[in-house]
């Protein structure tokens, strides 16, 4: 029917995001409970004047961290993936991106394995990854990037991106929804496109 909309896909939680970020969270934690009762304490252990430089410094170490830690703690749950109608969405807290079917070369899965191989990692990589061998992902290959590698790093996970050619990495608990959902809006968009000849030139090279 036309102008019937398509429903979006399930919103997907990214866990390599969740993993990276529960690690962060720990480590706010620890910083908190160490720095909160330093600041606390500071003046009559560590004969700190209160009001003093040392003490305003020490205030605010104790507040970004609690800060930290709260941000932390429900940042990791809120980063997913998500087929659209004509894009996927993969969104975190502090960033959003939309990565358009036109721009998408490949869509693959594979064992996390074929991408890491384990004994070519490094400790901490290996650390990171160990208890996602076995479990199969999705990558995206696209044609360009829809930020720059600068900003994207700044919030995903470096793990989030194929090392061996332009595009995304994908882990997720039910990567073969996500995959049907991907094929499904996909096939949708081919048929919306060859509907308006205007928009089938638009279409082409998409993956497959």
């Amino acid at each position: 029917m036309a102008g019937r909309s398509t429903p979006n896909g399930k919103k997907h939680p990214l866990l390599f995001y969740k993993h990276s970020m529960d690690r962060v969270w720990r480590s706010m934690l620890l910083l908190s409970i160490v720095l909160v009762p330093a600041w606390y304490f500071a003046p009559s252990l560590l004969g700190v004047q209160q009001g003093s430089l040392g003490d305003r410094a020490m205030m605010w170490a104790a507040a970004l961290s609690v800060l930290g830690m709260i941000f932390t703690f429900f940042a990791r749950r809120m980063a997913y993936v998500q087929v659209k109608s004509d894009h996927v969405l993969i969104a975190t807290p502090l960033l959003r991106m939309k990565i358009s079917f036109r721009r998408m070369k490949s869509l693959r899965p594979m064992e996390l394995g074929q991408m890491y191989d384990p004994r070519r990692l490094s400790w901490a990589d290996r650390r990171f990854l160990l208890p996602y061998f076995g479990r199969t992902i999705l990558t995206i290959g696209v044609r360009e990037y829809p930020h720059s590698m600068g900003v994207m790093k700044l919030f995903l996970p470096k793990y989030m991106f194929n090392p061996k050619e332009k595009g995304f990495v994908l882990l997720v608990s039910d990567w073969m929804r996500l995959s049907t959902e991907f094929d499904s809006m996909i096939d949708s968009f081919r048929g919306r496109m060859r509907e308006n000849p205007r928009r089938q030139e638009s279409a082409r090279g998409l993956y497959g």
